[in-house]
């Protein structure tokens, strides 16, 4: 009899293991999958940035498909209003709804993928990517929720109610925060405003539905039902503010959740607070202006487009990220110890680039000082020793230094030009 309750046992943890074998490794795909499709939009942005004056000019027909469905859903909302029905099956809708909610949505994230300040509010990344993916869970699962609401056959137990319908508000709350983010009433106005029109919709729905439930049917005897009961039966104006309170407790459950897979406590803030010139972004990562060049993120860009000529001496021209920016001497020297340094010793360059990273988004907070022309030449001269400790690694290391030199910041084509010159270029 002990033997048989043993291996009972053993096959219950065989099974718990399985499940749970099973549920990490869904879960390590759908990373996978954000991860591929993370870079694929990287790359498809490379491209585009090629044709960056023709983009910039067609910006407002690529809003054309946010605008399409976006009158057509605003239209049934106004059929709703005046008739109170909706016909749900109708091809046109059920395709409009899955764009607004998925395809649209999807399109944009995938091409707003650069978290700096030189792409505008097209293409800059509307959430930080250290911390996109808890957000791209939580949209994920409002749209699930949306659907599970919208065309389930019958009503679930009223705790399941009042958690569906909580969700529905923290994502008429998200897409508001959205909307804020994006910062662009052109692109807020056909990619919020329908979201935000359905699931209201589905809230008006579960309202209509479970008072006509309600009618028909009691509470149960069970405390936690009953409350559930009030609170789904209450008007919308009463009901409203419970479910945003609840929306707090159901967001720390789904950020525990997400703690489980590495995400940071706070990771649904700093999304929105650490991107680049978004609605929301925090101090740290705000662009001020022309304080933070374009093609920029070196603060010695910052310095060679902003001190005295006399002093800093800019050289010319160069290219980065696509974009001009002013380059002098000591930049270049700069930038082409970094290459060299990859090159011959990448560990090495990766630490260092970690700690150098750390140092930036301490300098971005303070990126107004640079605007004041004294404060550029001083940090010039500063760098001054560690530019020649440059120049004498460079020379050390390098045959060709000038020419490592020369062709930072230039095309593709001037780059391999020079780096497959037989002649040295002379300082």
């Amino acid at each position: 009899m002990e033997y048989v309750k043993i291996k009972t046992a053993w096959k219950h943890c065989i099974r718990i293991v399985v499940k749970a074998h099973s549920f990490l490794s869904f879960i390590i795909f759908k990373r996978k999958i954000y991860t591929f499709v993370l870079s694929l939009s990287r790359f498809l942005k490379g491209i585009i940035q090629n044709y960056q004056p023709l983009i910039i000019t067609l910006n407002y027909m690529l809003l054309i498909p946010f605008w399409i469905p976006c009158i057509i859903i605003l239209s049934y909302i106004v059929i709703y209003l005046v008739s109170g029905r909706i016909n749900y099956r109708s091809f046109l809708f059920l395709f409009c709804e899955f764009a607004v909610l998925v395809i649209l949505p999807f399109l944009f994230w995938l091409f707003a993928s650069e978290n700096d300040c030189c792409h505008g509010s097209l293409f800059a990344a509307l959430f930080a990517p250290k911390h996109a993916f808890s957000t791209f869970i939580l949209i994920v699962l409002c749209i699930i929720t949306y659907y599970y609401s919208s065309y389930r056959k019958k009503l679930a137990t009223p705790i399941l109610e009042v958690l569906v319908n909580t969700v529905l508000v923290i994502a008429i709350v998200l897409n508001v925060f959205i909307a804020i983010q994006i910062n662009d009433i052109e692109l807020a106005l056909p990619g919020n405003l329908p979201i935000v029109c359905l699931y209201v919709l589905a809230l008006a729905n579960n309202q209509r539905a479970f008072i006509k439930y309600a009618s028909h049917n009691k509470a149960t005897r069970s405390r936690m039902e009953k409350i559930c009961w009030s609170i789904l039966q209450s008007k919308p104006l009463l009901k409203f503010p419970f479910l945003l309170v609840l929306c707090l407790p159901v967001l720390l459950l789904i950020s525990s959740f997400l703690l489980l897979l590495g995400q940071e406590p706070d990771a649904f803030i700093r999304a929105f607070t650490e991107a680049y010139d978004r609605g929301l972004s925090g101090a740290a990562f705000n662009c001020q202006g022309d304080n933070q060049p374009c093609g920029g993120g070196h603060y010695l860009c910052t310095i060679a487009a902003n001190g005295h000529k006399g002093v800093v001496k800019p050289v010319r021209l160069g290219i980065r990220k696509g974009m001009p920016i002013i380059c002098n001497r000591q930049l270049l020297i700069a930038n082409a110890f970094e290459e060299l340094l990859q090159e011959k010793f990448p560990g090495l360059h990766q630490f260092i680039r970690k700690k150098y990273d750390v140092v930036g988004d301490f300098i971005h907070r303070y990126y107004g000082i640079f605007k004041h022309k004294l404060i550029s030449d001083l940090i010039y001269l500063l760098m001054k020793p560690l530019e020649l400790f440059f120049v004498l690694a460079l020379y050390t290391l390098d045959l060709k230094p000038e020419n490592r030199i020369a062709r930072q910041y230039l095309s593709k084509e001037d780059k391999e030009a020079i780096k497959n010159s037989k002649n040295d270029i002379m300082a």
